[in-house]
């Protein structure tokens, strides 16, 4: 069982600059990272604002192959 990441927006408009899976978002608002999805949640409207596919590499494995080269 993988526990998920969390973190809480504290600069949508930087976010929004980047990316706009951001743009139902406030500042306030929760990104919560799976293995597999995104979630943009509300937690003041008790809402999902958004959900997106992601897929994550794993640090020590890009790691490892970069120091095979």
């Amino acid at each position: 069982d993988v526990e998920p990441t969390v973190a809480t927006i504290v600069d949508v408009d930087a976010l929004r600059a980047r990316n706009p899976f951001y743009n139902k978002a406030k500042n306030g608002d929760y990104l919560i990272v799976t293995t597999d999805r995104a979630i943009l949640f509300d937690a003041t409207a008790n809402v999902i604002l958004d959900v997106v596919p992601v897929q994550i590499q794993q640090a020590a494995a890009a790691t490892s192959s970069a120091a095979k080269k």
